[in-house]
């Protein structure tokens, strides 16, 4: 498919899924380091900030595949990002009482990533009924 008739939107939510993939990496790397300012917030999981740190960088691996993909405009980036940014809203929704700006956000950007994502199904060879037909040439929305 042609790289100029790619949906705008479908843009809009790889470039998200690269900051969320920013975003978890930066306290991935918080986590392991084990910054000083951040024991005074609640990112551990059960008092472990490895397992803390290896989730958020797991996240990150993911969401940055999951960008490239949806900019490539494969599957695999629609179904992974969708499933990334469930995950990464979720996991961020447990920490909005110690990081709550940061929590909005990102749970705000994952909102957006999904809604970006699901109403452009056809660009990645689904239509609305559910059914998988990749078109040869992808026309605009009227």
């Amino acid at each position: 498919m042609s790289e100029s008739k790619r949906p705008s939107m479908v843009t809009f939510a790889g470039i998200m899924m690269f900051l969320v993939a920013f975003f978890n990496l930066v306290f991935a790397v918080l986590a392991f380091t084990n910054a000083s300012w951040l024991s005074g917030f609640k990112v551990d999981i059960g008092g472990n900030l490895w397992l803390s740190g290896a989730i958020d960088l797991t996240i990150a691996v993911g969401c940055g595949f999951a960008g490239y993909s949806i900019l490539k405009g494969g599957n695999f980036g629609y179904y992974w990002a969708i499933a990334f940014a469930l995950i990464n809203g979720t996991r961020w929704f447990f920490q909005i009482f110690w990081h709550p700006f940061m929590a909005l956000v990102v749970i705000a950007i994952d909102l957006l990533i999904l809604f970006s994502l699901s109403s452009n199904p056809e660009w990645f060879g689904f239509s609305r009924l559910g059914s998988y037909s990749r078109p040869q040439e992808y026309e605009e929305p009227k």
